[in-house]
């Protein structure tokens, strides 16, 4: 199990939402009224998750409506965050 990880997800409330909101492909926008988090935060949350490896954005070239999904680091440390 990775510890760091594990600790990093389980220490905000916000990223814990943001990555539950990930369960298929969304937007920032989606996220935000998904999780009822301001599309500015979320937006930091992601980077800051991406940053970790956790998720992926699908269309980095992209400005506007910028997709993301959880990549399988994030799933795992998500699931192991949901059962401990």
């Amino acid at each position: 199990m990775n510890w760091e990880l594990y600790s990093y997800v389980v220490g905000s409330k916000y990223r814990r939402k943001v990555m539950l909101g990930l369960d298929v492909e969304r937007t920032p926008s989606q996220l935000a009224r998904r999780t009822g988090i301001s599309t500015s935060h979320v937006s930091r949350v992601l980077g800051e998750l991406e940053l970790k490896g956790l998720v992926k954005c699908l269309v980095p070239k992209t400005k506007v409506g910028r997709v993301y999904a959880l990549v399988r680091e994030g799933r795992c440390r998500l699931r192991q965050a949901q059962t401990v």
